[in-house]
């Protein structure tokens, strides 16, 4: 059945608004510890609010993948879970889950598509991933010094991925230096990480189109397109193997390899892989940059061949 409200989630000045995207109206607004129903602001209010460091704006922000469920959190660090009614969209507080154990502001968070665990990622580098049943921390990844690649030096994390499959816990983790990282929470060996360096500046979006192909785009003005492969390992390794157990919910080890560069001319700020449900075979990708400008790209995926992301608007 088709659902009769498309909730929206839009950060303004600390709030944030519950937009029924069906329609294009607010409906409530969710303010640190207060909610409230088709909320009016006070400009004035807003002015003081500015002149001073607001604790209780809201930095990051997650929506589960029912519709039903958002967690925020505010500057001081402070995790709040609220339900929300999918047929009216008001919002009410469920609970207080703790503070999330960074040290500098989060600015990203995302759940996986089961939906029992929710990733934070922060300025401080590191991503910690909770329970969001239990509502505590099962992971923590921090940044992988070193390397050839990234212009920055910073390790904050600028963006998180999961991959939408249930079946498989991958986090992509991009970071300002141009890196990022792969993580599979089934993996017991913590340094076992899929590192990739080809982007220059901020990595801002990842995603996975199936398991054969994996998507970033960077402030680098760069579309990356990378086909994902089994690796082999050598004799050597294999023999080293021996006698060790594999975790065999684990997902084998895999390599990425960049297949295209595409410049996209403006620092691209956000992606979306668009589902083709007639064409298994067509991989459509939307770009939006930093001038405003939405450009879709689109190849045909035959096997045995290489794709070619081609500008289609």
């Amino acid at each position: 059945m088709a659902k009769a409200h498309d909730w929206l989630l839009l950060p303004v000045q600390g709030d944030l608004a519950i937009v029924d995207a069906t329609v294009g109206v607010q409906v409530g607004t969710l303010r640190g510890t207060e909610t409230s129903a088709n909320a009016n602001h006070d400009d004035d209010q807003d002015e003081e609010e500015d002149e001073g460091l607001d604790r209780e704006a809201i930095t990051a922000y997650a929506m589960d993948h029912t519709d039903q469920m958002i967690v925020t959190c505010t500057r001081n660090l402070l995790l709040q879970q609220y339900s929300l009614d999918p047929a009216t969209g008001v919002t009410k507080l469920v609970k207080t889950w703790s503070r999330a154990g960074h040290t500098l502001p989060v600015t990203c968070m995302s759940f996986h598509i089961s939906n029992a665990f929710l990733a934070t990622g922060s300025v401080d580098g590191t991503v910690r991933i909770w329970d969001a049943r239990g509502a505590f921390v099962t992971h923590v990844f921090k940044p992988f010094q070193g390397g050839d690649g990234g212009g920055s030096g910073r390790l904050s994390v600028t963006a998180i991925s999961w991959k939408q499959d249930m079946g498989q816990l991958l986090l992509a983790i991009a970071r300002d230096d141009g890196s990022l990282a792969i993580h599979d929470l089934r993996e017991d060996n913590p340094n076992k990480v899929i590192i990739l360096r080809d982007h220059v500046s901020a990595v801002t979006t990842m995603e996975w189109w199936g398991n054969e192909f994996f998507l970033s785009t960077g402030r680098d003005s760069i579309l990356n397109l990378w086909r994902i492969v089994e690796s082999k390992p050598s004799d050597n390794k294999k023999k080293g193997n021996k006698g060790k157990k594999i975790n065999p919910l684990a997902t084998p080890p895999m390599e990425y390899r960049r297949i295209q560069s595409i410049p996209v001319y403006e620092q691209v700020e956000g992606m979306v892989v668009i589902p083709n449900h007639k064409h298994h075979s067509e991989l459509r990708v939307a770009t939006a940059g930093g001038k405003g400008i939405v450009r879709l790209w689109k190849a045909s995926v035959v096997p045995g061949q290489t794709p070619e992301l081609k500008l289609e608007i």
